[in-house]
C-alpha cells in the first residue's frame, strides 16, 4: 500500500471505532495490578468473538510480563497483540501494554506508546483511563 492508501485506511477504521455499535462502548479499558492476572482473564474470558469494541489492557508488571500476550492467547478467544505506538485500536481485537510503557489512546483511534516514568506508581495506568477520557469522554 502507498502512503495515500495506508491513511485512508486508518482514517477508515479509526472513525468506525469513533461511532461505536450503538450504545456499547467503543473501547474498553481494564487495568490491574500486578496480582491481577486472574481477573483480568476472567473478564476477557466473558468476551465473545464478535466483541463490538476494542480492549487495552495494561498492568503493573514492573519489568515483568514479557509473556502476558502469550498468557492471553491460550485462555482467550479474541486476538490478542502487543499495543504499537501508532496501531490503530480495532473492534474485537485486544491489545497488551507492554512492560515498563505508558498507553495512551489518541481520538482518532491510535495508540501512542512511551517509556513510563514511574512504572511502579499508577503512572501507565492513570496515562491510559486519562486519555480514553480525554479522547471519548
Amino acid at each position: 500500500m502507498d502512503d495515500v492508501s495506508d491513511q485512508r485506511d486508518v482514517s477508515r477504521r479509526a472513525a468506525s471505532l469513533r461511532q461505536g455499535a450503538g450504545t456499547g462502548p467503543v473501547v474498553v479499558a481494564l487495568v490491574a495490578s500486578a496480582g491481577g492476572l486472574g481477573a483480568v482473564t476472567s473478564v476477557l474470558k466473558a468476551f465473545p468473538v464478535d466483541f463490538p469494541a476494542a480492549v487495552v489492557v495494561a498492568q503493573h508488571l514492573g519489568g515483568h510480563g514479557s509473556a502476558l500476550v502469550e498468557v492471553f492467547q491460550r485462555r482467550i478467544e479474541l486476538p490478542v497483540d502487543w499495543a504499537t505506538d501508532g496501531m490503530v485500536l480495532e473492534r474485537g481485537r485486544v491489545v497488551v501494554a507492554p512492560p515498563m510503557t505508558a498507553l495512551e489512546v489518541l481520538p482518532d483511534g491510535t495508540v501512542s506508546l512511551s517509556p513510563a516514568a514511574n512504572s511502579a506508581g499508577s503512572g501507565p495506568l492513570d496515562a491510559l483511563l486519562g486519555s480514553l477520557a480525554d479522547s471519548f469522554g
